[in-house]
């Protein structure tokens, strides 16, 4: 034990230490750093592995909570949906029934006023030709009388008539006996005439009403194929289209990094799609929404078109852009207990940078005052197709029609971003209201 003071000895093994000298090695420095960017990589992928964990069991405890205390009211919706189907089915039978029977009613009173007016042309005509014969008969009657009694071309006959033993009454009887007697024939040859004038008549009318009433069928027909076509059929065909839209309105909070595991600063991102159902679970979707990235890094990150002055590199550079972003989806939705279910969805980002800022930071020792400290652009920039967004959410149906919907979404690069080509990952959380057309 050596018996120096504490102060010495420390002094002593300083001077040592200082005088001891130690080879650079640039090999197992290089180790060391990949070795600590190894373990920070490690770290950032456990801590967005927790964070998506604990959205999942966040989601799926939601999910559990409401589909259990829930259970009753969806099967009264249930129950709800088949009452109002079965009362729409049986409002259709009533009005189809109300179709078939006023076509009923329209053709029956149309023939009844076919009918009635047939009747009342053959009646009127028929009258008319009788009182003509009447008066033809009549008329023919009392000249043959006439002839008979005055010329005298029967002598018996006629000095019967005009004896003027015989009083009146005998005198009338005989005249009417005579005329009776000399008419018969011609009467009967009168009748004969009117009852076939009466019928011509009667087959005339006949051909020119059966004519009329095929007139009619062909317009009843050509009514029947108007309401075919008519407006109402088309509707149908429009409400059946309409029944197969949905609108959906969201905002999301939103992080965004240069590259997988950079770090990540915050956003917000709202807008609106518009989704047609091709299957009972499958539809496509599009629409519009606006954005704002914020994002940092390493300067090498950043791509300048014109190269950086002097090759110096700046050290760190921030971005923020103001975006008009398109998607394009295919949706999925998966069955869940009674209400409630979960949401898929895949599909491709389109950009166009409504407005660009950048600033950027360089070594102290770079005093070069040309350097690039800021760049502002506007309408610049457009980024075809270039993310992929996958998500999986959770959806709860508050009526009939309207639902509403918790998704986390992940946008994974397909080209460069912005005006510096950076290789720019977001993710978020979206929460949106849906609204279905049937």
């Amino acid at each position: 034990m050596s018996d120096l003071p504490k102060q010495e000895l420390d002094e002593l093994f300083r001077e040592g230490a200082d005088m001891q000298t130690f080879d650079y090695n640039e090999a197992a420095w290089s180790k060391m750093e990949d070795k600590l960017d190894a373990d920070d990589r490690n770290r950032k992928i456990g801590i967005w592995l927790l964070m998506f964990i604990g959205i999942a069991l966040a989601v799926m405890a939601g999910f559990w909570y409401v589909s259990t205390e829930d259970n009753d009211l969806a099967q009264q919706d249930i129950i709800a949906q088949k009452e109002n189907s079965n009362s729409s089915i049986e409002n259709q039978n009533v009005q189809t029934e109300v179709i078939h029977i006023n076509e009923t009613e329209v053709v029956n009173s149309v023939t009844e006023d076919i009918g009635s007016e047939i009747n009342n042309e053959t009646e009127n005509s028929i009258a008319v030709n009788l009182s003509n014969e009447k008066a033809t008969q009549k008329q023919l009657v009392n000249s043959a009388i006439a002839d008979n009694v005055t010329n005298g071309n029967n002598t018996d006959r006629g000095s019967h008539i005009f004896n003027p033993s015989i009083n009146d009454t005998d005198r009338e009887a005989s005249e009417n006996t005579i005329a009776s007697s000399t008419s018969v024939d011609l009467i009967n040859q009168i009748q004969s005439e009117a009852k076939r004038n009466a019928l011509l008549q009667i087959e005339k009318l006949q051909q020119h009403n059966i004519a009329r009433l095929t007139a009619y069928n062909g317009f009843l027909k050509n009514a029947q194929l108007l309401v075919d076509v008519s407006p109402a059929n088309y509707d149908d065909n429009e409400a059946s289209i309409a029944s197969k839209l949905s609108y959906t309105i969201f905002a999301a909070s939103e992080w965004s990094s240069i590259g997988m595991f950079g770090p990540r600063k915050m956003g917000y991102k709202f807008g609106a799609n518009i989704g047609f159902q091709i299957s009972d679970k499958l539809e496509l979707s599009t629409g519009l929404s606006l954005s704002q990235k914020k994002f940092n890094g390493e300067g090498s990150h950043f791509t300048e078109a014109s190269g950086w002055k002097d090759d110096i590199i700046p050290m760190t550079m921030e971005g923020k852009c103001n975006i008009i972003e398109i998607p394009l989806d295919v949706v999925y939705h998966f069955s869940g207990v009674g209400n409630t279910g979960f949401v898929a969805s895949a599909g491709l980002r389109s950009y166009m940078l409504h407005s660009e800022w950048y600033g950027f930071e360089y070594d102290p020792m770079d005093m070069n005052p040309d350097l690039l400290e800021e760049k502002n652009m506007d309408n610049q920039n457009k980024n075809w197709l270039g993310s992929i967004e996958l998500s999986m959410g959770y959806s709860k149906k508050i009526s009939t029609n309207l639902s509403v919907q918790v998704a986390p979404y992940l946008q994974i690069p397909v080209t460069g971003f912005g005006d510096g080509k950076v290789n720019l990952y977001s993710c978020g959380v979206k929460f949106a209201a849906r609204f279905d057309g049937k």
